[in-house]
């Protein structure tokens, strides 16, 4: 693929794309944001399912294809990976918290949440 700046997803058709497996989120989101264009996952060239982002991220420094993951796990990347914006298309993941009603949110939850808010500000 050229080094560009930014790319249109219909332009990806063509790679082959390393995707998470069934029931993952990023593979949900993935598939839900695709729809919103047009695009099946059937219409893409699937190359393989990993069952983590870690395998996704080695197999793409490897060269062996293309994918989507979250920008939070790209902290500590590999030098052979490249992240290219792609164009119209909007990936989003909502993170939930739950907790027991019984036992409510102790301070060190609290911390922890505002740890979490402030980690991720920003990544969208």
């Amino acid at each position: 693929m050229d080094r560009k700046k930014q790319i249109n997803f219909h332009e990806l058709r063509s790679e082959p794309i390393i995707i998470r497996e069934e029931g993952s989120g990023t593979r949900k989101i993935m598939v839900e944001a695709l729809a919103k264009i047009g695009v099946e996952i059937s219409d893409l060239r699937i190359r393989m399912e990993l069952d983590s982002t870690e395998a996704v991220k080695s197999a793409v420094a490897e060269g062996l294809g293309i994918s989507f993951v979250s920008r939070s796990t790209l902290i500590k990347m590999s030098e052979d990976i490249r992240i290219v914006p792609i164009a119209n298309i909007d990936l989003h993941f909502n993170f939930n918290l739950i907790y027991s009603r019984e036992r409510g949110l102790t301070s060190l939850t609290l911390e922890l949440i505002e740890c979490l808010k402030e980690r991720f500000s920003g990544l969208n």
